[in-house]
């Protein structure tokens, strides 16, 4: 599980939502 912050909005990314490439 990574956390991007992205201006006032965090968003958290599991590795199933990041592409496979």
């Amino acid at each position: 599980m990574e956390e991007y912050q992205q201006g006032r909005v965090i968003i958290i990314v599991s590795d199933r939502d990041r592409p496979g490439r």
